[in-house]
């Protein structure tokens, strides 16, 4: 089974930008390229935007009609004859600020998309907002997308939470810290298990928090599978046929530290070691022009 996660997210992307009508169902004054497809602002988060990064291209999003794409925390001008695409984490603070923007006319139409599963005191949030402020007609429509994790490589990709180790083993840590990382880990993961449209065989040591981990993703995945119509029923045939559902293992970090030491003998690591690579960018500072008294970045 060849499971390729980055083509399968680039492919959910590009359909969540690719927006055919107006939320009433009509084609509307909407401006549209030569292709037929509508031109819009992408509004993006701070992780949106880093799983965004590794997948597409400025040219890429130009391809989809998307004419700006500009930071949710940013002071933005209204555009009001433009719809806008919105792919943001569900929380309290960027639904606020969706409100926010819809009550202030900053766009014809404000779409959706979240990169989990909204839980419901916030889709409630959100349709109460909307209707105080009488801009429910500017409101297109609403989507989970299972997007929470970055694509790297066809058979690579994090969940973008780099103090995961240290917040899962710090002593002084509480309860409720430990609880929220894992269960942020288990959503990333569910997010990956969505987006390939695959159900496992989880595999895992006793004891530590791959256990904890592993125990929790396996009842969200029979939670989702327990309906006729669920999540994985269009992406996998034949859930019953062990050869078609992939192996996932689950270690702790502290099972094998030398693995953070060790490299292979091939550029990739020695450039993420030597110049940081991240999102699979590197930054190099050019050196200073004789006469000039600091250094610019290069790309």
């Amino acid at each position: 089974m060849a499971l390729n996660i980055r083509q399968k997210q680039t492919e959910v992307l590009i359909k969540a930008l690719q927006i055919a009508s107006t939320s009433n169902g009509s084609t509307g004054s909407v401006s549209r390229d030569p292709g037929g497809e509508v031109y819009k602002i992408l509004i993006l988060d701070r992780f949106s935007k880093d799983v965004i990064a590794p997948l597409l291209r400025v040219n890429d999003l130009r391809n989809q009609g998307v004419t700006l794409h500009l930071m949710l925390e940013a002071d933005r001008q209204a555009i009001a004859d433009v719809p806008a695409v919105y792919l943001v984490q569900p929380t309290a603070s960027n639904v606020d600020r969706i409100i926010s923007d819809a009550a202030q006319g900053l766009y014809s139409t404000v779409h959706v998309h979240f990169t989990s599963s909204v839980p419901g005191r916030l889709i409630e949030q959100l349709a109460a907002g909307v209707v105080k402020a009488g801009v429910l007609s500017c409101m297109g429509k609403v989507f989970d997308q299972y997007l929470s994790f970055i694509a790297l490589e066809p058979t690579l990709f994090s969940l973008g939470q780099p103090d995961a180790y240290v917040e899962l083993n710090d002593p002084a840590a509480r309860d409720t810290q430990i609880e929220a990382t894992v269960a942020s880990i288990v959503e990333g993961l569910f997010c990956v298990c969505v987006t390939l449209g695959v159900v496992p065989l989880i595999r895992c040591p006793r004891g530590g928090a791959a256990e904890h981990v592993a125990g929790l993703l396996d009842a969200k995945l029979r939670d989702a599978l327990k309906s006729r119509t669920n999540l994985f029923s269009e992406g996998v045939a034949g859930l019953s046929a062990p050869l078609t559902r992939p192996l996932l293992a689950l270690f702790d970090r502290n099972f094998d530290l030398t693995l953070m030491l060790q490299q292979g003998w091939s550029y990739k690591p020695l450039v993420q070691d030597v110049l940081g690579m991240r999102l699979n960018r590197i930054t190099v500072q050019a050196e200073a022009a004789p006469g000039s008294g600091s250094s610019a970045p290069a790309p």
